[in-house]
């Protein structure tokens, strides 16, 4: 038969008290609550990043295609798969397409197709130009800016700018230098 002694090490109960057990909950708590928001705008930043890299991309292909092939490529607004659209918003997403038939606003048949993105709410694309085209030549890009937002307004917004040269750039002001609006 064992005998415990009062005092000894084997009588000591081995474990965490309740208070103990409180306290490291509550320090999680705290630690949870500074997190969420930080993780948030982690999120939105990630989302933004994605859509301004698509844009930026497509728009890079478009440029290096019409060099290599010698023929005009055009980066337009669409809802469509294979079609610009007059009422067509870059937030629905966007197409390129070498254009290798009569100079116009929309793809003909057999026109090839180079890229394809689908649109989504959030984060949007805006600008004031429908398509922009990228000739054979150094200097025959159509200048645009393209201005990419989410719900946290134009202090997270940022521009895609094409150059006349057709140099793609991304930046948090327009090609002026003045600050982006998003309303």
């Amino acid at each position: 038969m064992d005998r415990y002694v009062l005092g000894s090490a084997a009588a000591c109960a081995v474990g965490h008290t309740l208070v103990e057990l409180l306290v490291v909950l509550g320090l999680l708590g705290v630690l949870a609550t500074l997190a969420v928001p930080s993780f948030a705008e982690w999120r939105a930043n990630a989302a933004r990043d994605e859509r301004v890299s698509r844009l930026v991309r497509s728009l890079r292909l478009a440029r290096t295609e019409a060099l290599a092939r010698g023929y005009p490529v055009v980066v337009c607004a669409s809802a469509g798969a294979d079609r610009c659209g007059r009422e067509a918003r870059w937030s629905d997403g966007w197409i390129a397409y070498v254009e290798s038939r009569a100079p116009g606003d929309q793809r003909d048949a057999g026109e090839r197709l180079l890229a394809h993105v689908d649109g989504r709410t959030s984060p949007t694309v805006r600008s004031s130009r429908r398509a922009i085209e990228f000739g054979p030549g150094s200097l025959a890009a159509t200048t645009a800016t393209l201005v990419v937002c989410d719900g946290r307004g134009t202090r997270a917004a940022r521009a895609v700018i094409v150059s006349r040269t057709g140099r793609v750039r991304v930046s948090t002001r327009d090609a002026e230098d003045r600050a982006l609006g998003c309303g």
